[in-house]
């Protein structure tokens, strides 16, 4: 296995976000590739719900195909830009995956910005489509006629008829990621992949200090940088499964997606929400989970508050057993 990794890092600089797919699904064609938890008729979430390497291909294709068939994302001073409005999702990676596969640019849009921060970027950028999650459509409209060069919004779920009236007022269309895909479907469009050194992306910053810097990252850079994880040991196969919850907007957690892929891994989608994240890796059990100190820290309290109200041999049980878990993971 070690060996095979080193080959496959070696081999890396020329290669593309695209080519990283392909790999993934040449290990693992028919097995899991991204999967979510339906809400059930109770308002509960499932047990997590997968697509396929396969499948997850040919819903990249519809969407991608019916983005060009309908001229959604032309080009303009050599680039072509669609931008992503939301939280982690597979509609999200589905963008994310037409984007690398037929050489387009991604802008994702961090979905806690402000409404000026957001109206500088599609200003800027000059974007003509946008794939919403419901709520940032709202977002979006709330910005009337400030960004003139945005005439489709692509929206993650079914649409509310007061929403696309809305729309039509500021003159900005509306379809459905399905209704997308089902032109794709009928209209396929032969792939065309980008080259290493192509824009794969423009990442804003948080824009903590005045508006955000769009920085143009290409698929060379996050070759480099998903090489850097590997090297750190991150060596994913098949039977590995990863928890996606930290913003797809920052290229961390792409980074991390992209390592999974890679090695044929699944990715599993969070809820939407920090509060049912424990629910969320009790479903799924990842072998992969990349956190950061604030969320582990109210895992840490929430776990130790919880003990300390337990019975004596509980609370002699449970430290019994970390002691022990520590000593194993040490050795």
């Amino acid at each position: 296995m070690l060996v095979e990794w080193l080959l496959l890092l070696s081999s890396l600089s020329n290669l593309s976000r695209y080519d990283c797919f392909l790999r993934g699904k040449r290990l693992s064609p028919d097995g899991p590739c991204y999967g979510y938890r339906p809400i059930g008729p109770d308002g509960k979430a499932q047990d997590f719900k997968w697509y396929t390497y396969n499948e997850v291909w040919e819903m990249v294709q519809d969407f991608a195909s019916g983005l060009i068939h309908q001229n959604l994302v032309p080009e303009k001073d050599g680039y072509r830009i669609i931008g992503v409005y939301g939280k982690n999702s597979v509609d999200w990676v589905l963008t994310e995956q037409s984007c690398n596969a037929y050489g387009m640019t991604l802008c994702p849009i961090y979905d806690t910005l402000g409404a000026d921060s957001v109206e500088f970027i599609l200003q800027q950028t000059e974007m003509k489509t946008c794939v919403c999650a419901p709520e940032e459509t709202l977002k979006l409209l709330a910005l009337g006629d400030k960004t003139p060069d945005l005439k489709m919004i692509i929206h993650m779920g079914d649409i509310d008829p007061k929403t696309r009236e809305i729309a039509k007022q500021h003159n900005i269309e509306m379809m459905t990621t399905k209704e997308l895909m089902a032109i794709g479907h009928d209209h396929r469009v032969v792939n065309t992949p980008p080259h290493a050194e192509d824009i794969c992306t423009i990442c804003y910053t948080s824009g903590t200090t005045g508006m955000p810097k769009g920085v143009l990252i290409s698929h060379r850079n996050f070759i480099s940088a998903v090489s850097g994880c590997l090297y750190t040991g991150i060596c994913p196969v098949v039977g590995d499964c990863y928890l996606s919850y930290l913003p797809l907007a920052h290229v961390l957690e792409r980074i991390m997606n992209l390592a999974m892929l890679i090695g044929g891994a699944r990715i599993g989608f969070y809820q939407g929400s920090t509060r049912t994240i424990l629910d969320d890796i009790r479903a799924l059990r990842p072998t992969v989970f990349t956190s950061v100190p604030r969320l582990l820290n109210k895992i840490y309290d929430a776990l130790t508050e919880k003990i300390s109200q337990q019975y004596a041999i509980v609370r002699f049980l449970f430290n019994r057993g970390l002691t022990v878990k520590q000593a194993q993971m040490e050795a």
